[in-house]
């Protein structure tokens, strides 16, 4: 199960620094950013594509991003998140039948985990498709790109963000970056689904 998908925004909080993995998303100009819609080949992008080679990694506009969750979630994550609910469902039956109290009790508490974990992610699909189907949405990430480096990881170590962040600022003075992010994996550092999409809240 692919958990990088909408990542920073679900799943446990207060991640020890030495297990957080990072993303870097970047505003172009307009021209630029028009450029690499056009022609991702163009000359006039070498200095950006330089920067991708050196970390092998490519970008993809930001709005694409957060639509790409849409079908993902749907078509392959939540049927393995109900399938493993299933599973823990039927290891609580075999406990019982077995009239191993320990086991079903361990089995009813990863139950309750994975189901937790579910409902948070379908939550994060609610929101993620309410913003996408935004008319302003398409306009106000027209410029915004997030980084797939280390072999198009959609996140990765820090080591690898923070240099490909202070290489990427250096192309502000070309007048290609206007802004470099760089974001961690732990949700109590990132925004959460709305309250309206989030039960019991």
């Amino acid at each position: 199960m692919d958990h990088s998908q909408g990542f920073g925004h679900t799943g446990p909080r207060n991640i020890d620094p030495k297990d957080l993995k990072w993303q870097i998303r970047v505003n172009l100009s307009t021209a630029f950013a028009d450029a690499v819609r056009a022609n991702p080949a163009d000359p006039v992008l070498k200095p950006l594509t330089d920067v991708l080679a050196k970390y092998d990694a490519t970008m993809k506009n930001s709005g694409m991003s957060f639509a790409d969750f849409l079908p993902h979630f749907m078509n392959d994550e939540l049927p393995a998140r109900l399938q493993e609910l299933d599973k823990l469902a039927q290891d609580f039956r075999d406990a019982d039948a077995r009239n191993d109290v320990a086991a079903g009790l361990s089995a009813m508490k990863a139950w309750k985990e994975a189901n937790d974990q579910m409902v948070e992610r379908m939550s994060l699909f609610l929101w993620t498709k309410e913003t996408v189907l935004k008319p302003e949405t398409q306009q106000k990430y027209a410029t915004r790109f997030t980084i797939f480096a280390d072999g198009g990881k959609e996140i990765y170590d820090k080591a690898i963000a923070d240099a490909l962040e202070a290489d990427l600022i250096a192309l502000k003075a070309a007048g290609i970056v206007t802004n470099v992010s760089k974001f961690d994996s732990d949700p109590a550092h990132n925004p959460q689904a709305p309250a309206k999409f989030r039960l019991g809240k």
